[in-house]
């Protein structure tokens, strides 16, 4: 296990697995999870515990990133499992600042 505080370009698809605990809302977890998984590999995210909406993750601009939201599942906790379909286009992830909050999720930052 090991943390990439910034992109770094040789980890770019390098992994079957990425996780994802306390990082920040949906749309800033797929951008940056999105760049480190290889196709068919998964992001784990860990999601609230009561969050019951099923519109937290918005599926068309998943996949703009790549992914696919396989849904939620609950083994004690509750975790959203994202699976890369494709590759993630070069333009991602954007910069720091730009990450839109609406970009993969239909919650605020706000909400969150």
């Amino acid at each position: 296990m090991f943390h990439v505080k910034h992109c770094e370009t040789i980890f770019v698809e390098s992994f079957d697995l990425v996780t994802a605990r306390s990082f920040g809302p949906p749309a800033v977890t797929a951008e940056c999870g999105a760049q480190f998984m290889r196709v068919g590999g998964v992001v784990i995210v860990s999601e609230p515990p009561e969050y019951s909406d099923g519109n937290r993750w918005n599926s068309e601009k998943l996949a703009d990133l790549g992914l696919v939201a396989e849904g939620r599942v609950r083994h004690g906790a509750a975790y959203q499992v994202l699976r890369k379909t494709h590759p993630t286009p070069n333009e991602y992830p954007r910069s720091i600042g730009t990450r839109g909050r609406d970009r993969c999720s239909n919650v605020s930052r706000e909400t969150l």
